[in-house]
């Protein structure tokens, strides 16, 4: 049986306010029901995790997913996963990359860093949505405890998306 998504926020890590409106788009024409809280790269994500900085004097849940761009400025998204798994408290989030590359040697770097899916941004406001609702979904609502992932069971559910 799927979780209550009440108290359920996944944050996104994103630079590209572009990318963020879009984010935002696909997020509401998918109506999911989770609260997205949004960072402008990984540096602001790492404090909104460890509350300090801009997050110190300020409540902000924990999430229950982080979705991470890799190409942004302070710290990119290869810096704020190992940073995000290095620290027990925070490694058992799961991270979900959501980036434009496809390298095959970035997919394998954040895999080597304890990412547990890649997701390569879809075209089209309306796939995305669907790839967000999909990932989000998944992680919040199917793998229930969260299971230690040796392959990216998570881009292999998606493959259909791309």
């Amino acid at each position: 049986m799927p979780r209550t998504p009440k108290s359920s926020t996944v944050l996104l890590a994103e630079d590209d306010p572009d990318d963020q409106l879009l984010v935002r788009e696909a997020w509401a024409l998918q109506q999911l029901p989770y609260e997205l809280c949004i960072v402008k790269d990984g540096q602001e994500a790492v404090d909104y995790l460890q509350h300090r900085g801009l997050y110190a004097t300020q409540a902000a849940p924990r999430p229950r997913l982080i979705l991470l761009d890799l190409n942004m400025p302070r710290k990119n998204g290869f810096e704020t996963l190992a940073e995000v798994k290095a620290d027990r408290a925070l490694s058992r989030i799961p991270v979900v990359i959501l980036t434009s590359s496809s390298e095959t040697a970035f997919v394998e770097q954040t895999r080597r860093l304890g990412a547990q899916g890649y997701l390569v941004k879809p075209p089209s406001l309306q796939k995305l949505g669907e790839v967000l609702e999909a990932a989000v979904r998944f992680w919040l609502e199917t793998a229930e405890p969260r299971p230690k992932v040796d392959e990216y069971e998570l881009h292999e559910y998606l493959e259909l998306w791309q």
